[in-house]
């Protein structure tokens, strides 16, 4: 590859149009001509039965439970459990769950002197909290 023809794919990278990207290209090397376009990739179809869609750019499945066919929906429950038990004072299993805001304010307050963190650790056993998106916590 010729130094102009790095510096016009550069330009390319760069965003420019493949025209104003050989008119600067050909100001620093006269007489440059670009190289042919190569020819776009063929699009995808639809997906076929029995082929997993859920690949990365590696091919490895972006996920445990997306390459089983199973989707998480929802915060692990025992998860948030620990955290309401041990650091629940400082809104931390609010954060967990997405309530940034009930986070800071629970921080704010200690657990609303621990009545708050009492009242979030019933509602976690018994099996009443949900995420920020209103999932169910994942048992």
């Amino acid at each position: 590859m010729t130094d102009a023809q790095s510096y016009y794919e550069g330009l390319l990278a760069q965003g420019q149009t493949p025209e104003s990207a050989t008119q600067y290209t050909e100001q620093y090397y006269p007489g440059f001509a670009a190289a042919p376009a190569p020819a776009p990739a063929p699009a995808m179809g639809a997906p076929m039965a029995g082929v997993a869609t859920n690949m990365g750019a590696t091919g490895a499945a972006t996920s445990m439970g997306n390459a089983m066919g199973v989707a998480a929906v929802g915060k692990d429950w025992l998860v948030t459990l620990l955290l309401s038990i041990f650091v629940g004072g400082l809104g931390i299993d609010r954060f967990y769950l997405g309530y940034t805001g009930l986070g800071i304010l629970k921080l704010l307050t200690a657990g609303g002197c621990g009545i708050w963190w009492l009242i979030d650790l019933i509602l976690i056993v018994t099996g009443s909290m949900t995420d920020a998106q209103g999932n169910a916590l994942v048992k």
